[in-house]
């Protein structure tokens, strides 16, 4: 077995919480290691035993010949959101990049000559400005798995969790099948590694064995205060949604354990930058010693759950529905509805409209991953045409039309959104949109549902508001009436509708991919 499958099946392995079979193991070299280029996948390799499920062991190839991880990472379109020059690969332009397109919109901010130029072009561009709140502070992918295990990312692909509490977007579950993303862990961090330039500070750091003495924690304890490292970071608490901008990219501590080495831990601590120059954290005057201390108080806390001593929020780390996102109108927006989570809201109110439904859930979030190709140069997103690994499930949620003919299963079958199940259950839209309330409380507590779970919508981003998801239910229930008041099933030819009066969305922001952040 060649050193890259043995790599890849350590990394199946040490995903599911197994044992390395004595066939070969692969060890993590601590401390920013130089590893060779791994050689090409050979054509077949032998089948191992791992548990892809918690409760589930499956027969899986321990690399097949197929596998080609540059080919995984063009699948899952990682560089609409990641920087990945220092993997070697060539970034997105900027009309396929999500975090680019995001950052020139929000760049414009106090330039009155791209503010006029975009007024210009798009008519709708103070919306855009006012909107832009996600994917302003995305992990570069390089930097990122430099310092992590490679089972980790593994892991992390199929089943993420919220590492950045202060972020609204975070990782979205991707159907990458277990062997595919353990080969995408191995390639990304040993790539990473490989060309990160590592130091003399990090390697004397990581050559410090972990210590579990009461004293070496205490030492470590007061080294994290005095150097303020709570300003940026959670440490298993709760942190609120209006911490810094500068900030909200910072990773809970609390997950040191599952997301990194001890020996790599002690390297970051005590010189960052060597994992690679796009690295945030800044460089502490530390020694080797006192760099490792630190890590002996952090690997504490993190194997135990949470910081010594510090409450757990009352919710087990879930934030509200809104995934925490509290006066922001539409789950990734900025500057709106504050009284969504008011009390005292009347308990019986009007039925919803399409008008309603289509200016403040598919509008403001829908449509950007659930796009008319015909209005978007051929583009339908993710949720329509395919991306993001996904294959396109053909939902069109930018026009009547679309929203009335629904989404094609995997057999092709049209199946409607707004119409209740055959068996009684509620109708698919709502159900999706519900699902991700629940799959974002979990991820929050760092308990994420199973790659098998139905996703969530919106992908990736905070659940819908109380207020949006009764406005949608009102609208179902009144029979989802179109754009001329008739319910949807009195439709059988369906109600053309005028395009929206403008220029268009900047090319660059018709299709933003959901992609948090991994790392």
């Amino acid at each position: 077995m060649s050193r890259f499958s043995r790599r890849v099946t350590a990394a199946l392995l040490g995903a599911a919480g197994l044992v390395v079979l004595a066939s070969g193991s692969s060890t993590t070299v601590a401390g920013l290691p130089r590893p060779a280029r791994p050689p090409s996948p050979p054509a077949a390799a032998a089948v191992v035993r791992v548990a892809s499920e918690p409760a589930a062991a499956v027969l899986v190839p321990s690399l097949a010949g197929a596998l080609d991880p540059r080919a995984l990472v063009e699948k899952g379109e990682c560089s609409r959101c990641h920087g990945v020059e220092g993997l070697g690969l060539h970034p997105a332009p900027r009309e396929r990049s999500c975090a680019g397109c995001h950052a020139w919109i929000h760049g414009s901010r106090g330039d009155p000559a791209a503010t006029a130029a975009g007024r210009a072009r798009y008519p709708r561009w103070d919306r855009y400005v006012a909107n832009i709140a996600s994917f302003l502070e995305v992990p570069d992918l390089a930097a990122s798995a430099a310092r992590l295990r490679p089972d980790f990312v593994a892991s992390f692909l199929r089943t993420p969790f919220q590492v950045r509490p202060a972020l609204s977007e975070s990782m979205f579950r991707t159907p990458f099948s277990a062997e595919e993303a353990a080969a995408l862990g191995v390639w990304l961090t040993s790539q990473a590694r490989r060309r990160a330039p590592g130091s003399a500070e990090a390697r004397a750091a990581a050559a410090i064995p972990p210590s579990s003495a009461p004293a070496d924690a205490q030492q470590g304890a007061a080294l994290y205060d005095t150097l303020g490292c709570a300003t940026c970071h959670a440490l298993g608490q709760h942190v609120p949604s209006t911490a810094p901008v500068p900030v909200r990219g910072a990773p809970d501590l609390v997950f040191v354990a599952r997301r990194m080495t001890a020996a790599d831990l002690a390297a970051f601590i005590a010189d960052p930058a060597a994992f690679g120059a796009e690295t945030r954290m800044p460089k502490y005057p530390l020694t080797a010693a006192q760099a490792a201390r630190v890590r002996d108080y952090l690997w504490a806390a993190s194997t135990r759950g949470r910081s010594p001593g510090a409450a757990a929020p009352p919710d087990g780390g879930a934030r509200e529905a809104s995934g925490g996102q509290e006066g922001r109108e539409g789950p990734h927006m900025e500057g709106g509805a504050a009284a969504r989570h008011a009390p005292g809201r009347a308990a019986v109110k009007p039925p919803a409209t399409y008008a309603e439904v289509r200016a403040r859930v598919l509008d403001a979030v829908c449509v950007h991953c659930h796009m008319n190709p015909a209005r978007n140069g051929g583009e339908g997103g993710p949720g329509n045409t395919g991306g993001l690994a996904y294959r396109g499930a053909g939902l069109d949620l930018e026009t009547w039309a679309g929203v009335w003919r629904g989404v094609r299963d995997e057999s092709g079958r049209q199946l409607s959104i707004l119409a209740p199940t055959p068996d009684g259950g509620e109708p698919l839209l709502l159900r999706r949109l519900r699902r991700r309330v629940l799959e974002g409380r979990a991820e929050r507590a760092g308990r994420p549902l199973p790659p098998s779970a139905e996703p969530g919508m919106p992908l990736g981003l905070p659940a819908l508001g109380d207020a949006e998801l009764a406005l949608v239910e009102r609208w179902l229930g009144a029979g989802a009436p179109g754009p001329d008041g008739r319910p949807a099933r009195a439709h059988s030819q369906v109600t053309r509708e005028s395009p929206p009066k403008t220029v268009g969305r900047p090319a660059s922001a018709r299709v933003v991919s959901r992609k948090r952040t991994t790392g």
